[in-house]
């Protein structure tokens, strides 16, 4: 293991790429646990929450089904740009939005956000992490992802939340979404 971290580590596109799939996902996992407590917080019945994450796990779904052919026509370095720069207008409009349907269609962006960043960092990690450890980097983005980007997130989010609010947590998320960015920006510069 250790010789493969260290393989992986010495490249910097990994080097790049795991704190961008860290600070992008955060964000995600505290929307996810927290949505709820802000919609409630707006007066709005419960039910919208469930639609808000339903509709863009929905578009997610689909996207990731046309995956390959999304691959092609836009190429996995644009995509993974693209699929974080949406994200940072989702966590923005959270702090202005209100109306409920307003709110299940900025969700719905979770399909951009992370479908295809999911699908173009795995696609990336595969093409461009040192080929004698391509498995482990496919393990390192998934702890990157899973492990520090949802500790992070949930942590973050409970304590921005409890601390302050839900607004300020879309706040806090909209700068992880920009620093997320500027990484992925460095990681598949070539």
């Amino acid at each position: 293991i250790l010789p493969a971290l260290k393989a992986l580590i010495s490249d910097r596109f990994v080097r790049w790429m795991i704190p961008a799939a860290a600070l992008h996902f955060a964000p995600h996992v505290g929307n996810t646990s927290f949505i709820a407590v802000h919609i409630d917080g707006l007066g709005h019945a419960a039910m919208w929450t469930g639609l808000a994450i339903a509709a863009g796990v929905t578009l997610e779904v689909l996207l990731m089904g046309r995956s390959a052919d999304l691959l092609k026509r836009v190429g996995p370095e644009r995509m993974l740009l693209l699929s974080m720069l949406v994200a940072i207008p989702r966590w923005a409009l959270m702090t202005v939005v209100t109306d409920p349907v307003a709110i299940v269609l900025v969700n719905t962006l979770h399909g951009i956000s992370f479908g295809l960043f999911w699908i173009s960092g795995v696609a990336l990690m595969n093409s461009r992490a040192p080929a004698e450890v391509a498995t482990s980097g496919q393990g390192l983005l998934a702890l990157a992802v899973g492990g520090f980007g949802s500790s992070l997130g949930v942590m973050g989010a409970s304590w921005i939340s409890t601390t302050w609010d839900t607004n300020t947590m879309y706040f806090a998320a909209t700068g992880s979404g920009i620093l997320g960015l500027v990484c992925a920006a460095m990681a598949v510069r070539r």
